[in-house]
C-alpha cells in the first residue's frame, strides 16, 4: 500500500511538473504573472510589508496560475474537438478567460491594499475601498445599461 501510494504521489508531481513546464512554455500570460510576481515582491520587499501580504500574495500567484492551467485546457481540448470556431467553444473559451481576470482582479486589489496601507496609512484604506467599490457599480451599470443577449443551446 505504501509502495503504491509513494508511486502515486511520484507520478502526479511528475505529471504536474509537466503541466507546469507546459503552461509556462505555451502561455505568454503564465510567464507574464511569474514574472508580475517577482516584481511584486521585491517592491513588497524594498516597502518592508509584512510577512503576511508575501504569503497571500504567493497564494494569489497559486490560485491564478492554476486557473491559467484550467483555461489553458480548456482552450486545448476545444481546438482539439473543434478546430473550426464555434459558438459553444468561444463561450467555452470566454468563460475560461473570465475566470483568470477575475484573478487578476483579486491579484490587483491584494496588491493595491498593500501599497496603500503603506504608503497612506491614514487614508489608504479608504481610498482603495472606493475604488473598488466604483468598479463594481460601473461593472453593474454596464450590464444594467448593456443589452441582454439570450443564451442559445
Amino acid at each position: 500500500m505504501l509502495i503504491k501510494a509513494s508511486r502515486h504521489v511520484s507520478n502526479a508531481t511528475k505529471y504536474s511538473f509537466a503541466g507546469f513546464r507546459f503552461l509556462v512554455g505555451s502561455e505568454l500570460a503564465a510567464r507574464m504573472e511569474l514574472y508580475i510576481f517577482v516584481l511584486v515582491v521585491a517592491l513588497y520587499a524594498w516597502l518592508g510589508v509584512l510577512w503576511i501580504h508575501f504569503i497571500v500574495a504567493g497564494g494569489l500567484l497559486f490560485l491564478i496560475l492554476a486557473i491559467e492551467a484550467l483555461n489553458t485546457a480548456v482552450e486545448v481540448i476545444i481546438d482539439r474537438i473543434s478546430p473550426e470556431i464555434s459558438e459553444t467553444g468561444k463561450r467555452a473559451k470566454d468563460l475560461g478567460s473570465f475566470a483568470v481576470m477575475c484573478l487578476i482582479f483579486m491579484n490587483l486589489m491584494h496588491f493595491g491594499y498593500v501599497l496603500s496601507i503603506m504608503l497612506w496609512p491614514e487614508t489608504g484604506e479608504k481610498i482603495l475601498a472606493i475604488l473598488v467599490v466604483s468598479f463594481f457599480v460601473i461593472a453593474a451599470l454596464y450590464t444594467k445599461l448593456r443589452k441582454h443577449k439570450p443564451r442559445r443551446d
